[in-house]
């Protein structure tokens, strides 16, 4: 595959120093190369009504795609069932589920999602888990489409309705335990200035002032970043790459030389955006936690802070 974005190389080709995002034409120009695996890691969830919930991405791959996207849901073949929805899966899971997508030695992964409205575009919060994981397992080269499925469609470019599969290959992890982190670590984190913890969540739910279906308030201190300040809300776009770096440089994610850098959310999905932004311009490679707050606001015995810390 010619003029790759892997790992340390990975710009996306219309501006600004990024790492590990890419831009509609970038992958334009590379559709019909066979070492691309694109990915379409939508995720719509609602609940079943039985107590549950059931991912209507598929529905929306189905009825629209980039042509040769395969389609990974993610709240059933890439994450484990718990009580807290979101959570890994184990190793031998994942691999199963990558070696299906197509996923193997030698291959070029980008991923994107269908997130975000007309109205007020989102983040690619579904395609930076999957990149996340990817990367927790062992697989760097994996990039995001910057923009996802809006900006390509935004663009004119072709889309196909139905389903499409890759041939099945092997997927071998190897996982980096410092990618992740649990709720030991994160109770352990509190009072250590070696370890950065970053709320990823709205300004009003790191408050404590949003209505939420868990306990509110946010982790004993936690610094905030919203993760939807980091994008353009038109396009969905991030936001130049010297901006999210200042941003980034204001809750000190660039001041963890030795240390580590923890975000957390609801469920471990927004927070993964943060980690990517911190990657993409240069960054340390943070930690996501991946309980998040439906982990740790289910436990009566961890404390949570309402309000401003000082």
């Amino acid at each position: 595959m010619t003029d790759s974005p892997r790992v340390t190389d990975s710009p996306r080709t219309d501006s600004g120093g990024f790492r590990y995002l890419v831009d509609a034409d970038w992958l334009h120009r590379r559709l019909d190369d066979p070492d691309l695996v694109l990915i379409d890691a939508t995720a719509h969830i609602s609940p079943d009504g039985q107590g549950g919930y059931v991912n209507q991405g598929r529905v929306a791959y189905t009825a629209g795609h980039i042509p040769g996207a395969v389609f990974a849901d993610l709240l059933d073949d890439v994450n484990e069932s718990s009580p807290h929805m979101f959570m890994l899966p184990s190793a031998e899971k994942f691999a199963a589920a990558a070696g299906r997508l197509g996923i193997g030695p030698g291959r070029q992964v980008v991923v994107y999602d269908q997130g975000g409205t007309p109205e007020a575009a989102e983040a690619s919060v579904w395609a930076a888990r999957l990149w996340w994981q990817l990367r927790y397992e062992g697989f760097d080269d994996v990039v995001v489409l910057a923009g996802g499925y809006r900006g390509w469609v935004g663009r004119g470019l072709p889309t196909k309705a139905g389903t499409e599969h890759n041939q099945p290959t092997s997927f071998v992890p190897a996982r980096r335990p410092e990618l992740v982190a649990d709720r030991d670590a994160v109770l352990a984190a509190i009072g250590d200035p070696a370890v950065l913890v970053v709320d990823s969540r709205s300004r009003d739910a790191y408050l404590g002032s949003a209505d939420r279906p868990y306990r509110a308030g946010h982790i004993p201190g936690a610094r905030h970043l919203d993760s939807r300040t980091l994008v353009d809300t038109r396009t969905g776009e991030p936001l130049p790459a010297a901006e999210i770096d200042t941003r980034m440089r204001g809750v000190g994610a660039f001041e963890q030389a030795g240390g580590r850098t923890v975000f957390y959310c609801g469920g471990g999905v927004s927070a993964a955006w943060n980690a990517l932004a911190l990657a993409a311009v240069g960054g340390p490679d943070a930690a996501v936690y991946d309980g998040s707050m439906l982990e740790r606001a289910a436990d009566p015995d961890l404390p949570l802070v309402l309000g401003a810390e000082s």
